[in-house]
């Protein structure tokens, strides 16, 4: 069961990824009647709800509850509930936008990721580390999308597009990826260290679980900043900086010997995959140390670019490359099967290729130095390589 789920959650990835290069296309020639705002909604719902909403929950399953009891109807309907809400909010986005139809299927998901929850907390055999990761990550989950349950009433209000509703967008965002995404892909990852005889020191694993969540309770104060630049909630955001990069070094002392063993003894791609993962989880939260400076914290909120490639950091490099790597070692993935080992390579230049562009021009817009020649052009060519690397996984999966 957690196979087939698994193929359906890269189809959602394979969806976002080719509507993202549509919407990159559009800067480069004009595609009549798309809607860029629609469109971008829908594909940063697919992504998140479809391909990593799926996805982790899926290798939670598999990794964490009893081999008997994966295929248990429970789980069936949770992920079936919540793969037709996917569907619905991909239409209902693209053909009306934010709407009753399309806040009627995320208010079925949420439902259907509450119902995952508490299947999932009952059923899981947790230890250590890993255990509070997998709690801690549940708990974001939940606490993300209390934003969601604002949402109609924001709407109704008439505040939307004033700063109460992109706080509350920013709400769910900020402890989605930096909660349930980030939480749950080290909760896996340390759950299969300790199948390999891996648990970090007690004291250890407690310090570096509790910087973490604070720190993620307090950089939410960013996302305010922008509407309200106050010098108390730059000190609220600075403190949580500090508190993460604190964190960062307890995760490195426990890691940097056992467990980096542990990968060196992979196959040559799944030690790539988890090599990339470890690189962008570090470096997010270098790159959220250097917002510890207002001024550099202003610039990375309003320059578009950033916030895109950040947001792709975590996304695809920390995350995709964590479910890909782990996907193959629980037996969910072909990974090292010709056809799909190249859709990998291609997958990863794109995402290599357009956060380099990304972040070139976010710098030449802080320089106010303009648009860099053929800007739009090759960073449309580079996300190509996206979709059609994860066409040729599920075109070899097909064939399994």
């Amino acid at each position: 069961m957690p196979r087939i789920w698994f193929r359906i959650a890269l189809v959602d990835l394979l969806i976002a990824a080719s509507i993202g290069l549509l919407l990159r296309i559009a800067f480069v020639w004009e595609i009549p009647g798309l809607d860029f705002r629609n469109w971008m909604h829908a594909h940063s719902h697919v992504a998140m709800l479809g391909w990593l909403y799926l996805g982790l929950s899926v290798l939670l399953v598999r990794v964490f509850v009893p081999e008997e009891r994966q295929a248990a109807p429970s789980f069936r309907a949770a992920f079936l509930v919540a793969q037709v809400s996917v569907f619905g909010m991909l239409l209902s986005f693209i053909l009306t936008g934010y709407g009753p139809f399309s806040i009627f299927f995320s208010t079925v998901h949420g439902l259907s990721a509450y119902f995952f929850v508490h299947r999932l907390l009952k059923e899981a055999r947790t230890h250590g580390l890993a255990g509070r990761m997998l709690r801690g990550a549940l708990f974001f989950l939940v606490f993300s999308t209390l934003s969601l349950w604002a949402m109609p009433l924001i709407i109704w209000a008439g505040w939307q597009g004033k700063a109460v509703y992109y706080m509350a967008v920013q709400f769910y965002l900020h402890f989605q990826f930096n909660g349930w995404f980030i939480f749950s892909g080290l909760a896996l990852f340390l759950e299969w260290l300790r199948q390999q005889g891996f648990e970090p020191e007690e004291g250890l694993g407690k310090r570096f679980f509790l910087g973490l969540v604070i720190s993620t309770l307090l950089t939410y104060a960013l996302a305010i900043t922008w509407s309200n630049p106050s010098p108390v909630l730059f000190a609220v955001n600075s403190t949580g900086v500090v508190i993460q990069l604190a964190a960062l070094v307890l995760f490195a002392q426990m890691i940097r010997s056992m467990a980096l063993g542990r990968i060196k003894g992979l196959p040559a791609l799944e030690k790539f995959l988890f090599a990339l993962a470890l690189a962008s989880f570090i470096l997010k939260i270098l790159v959220q140390s250097a917002v510890v400076v207002p001024h550099v914290a202003v610039v990375s909120y309003t320059i578009r670019n950033f916030v895109i490639g950040f947001f792709h950091l975590i996304l695809l490099g920390a995350m995709t490359m964590t479910l890909l790597g782990l996907s193959s070692r629980y037996g969910l993935f072909r990974i090292h099967a010709p056809v799909p080992r190249i859709g990998v390579w291609l997958l990863f230049s794109g995402f290599l290729f357009s956060e380099l562009l990304l972040m070139l021009q976010g710098i030449l817009f802080w320089a106010e130095f303009g648009f860099m020649p053929g800007y739009y052009e090759a960073l449309a060519a580079v996300s190509a390589l996206m979709p059609v690397g994860i066409g040729l996984m599920l075109l070899d999966l097909r064939r399994s």
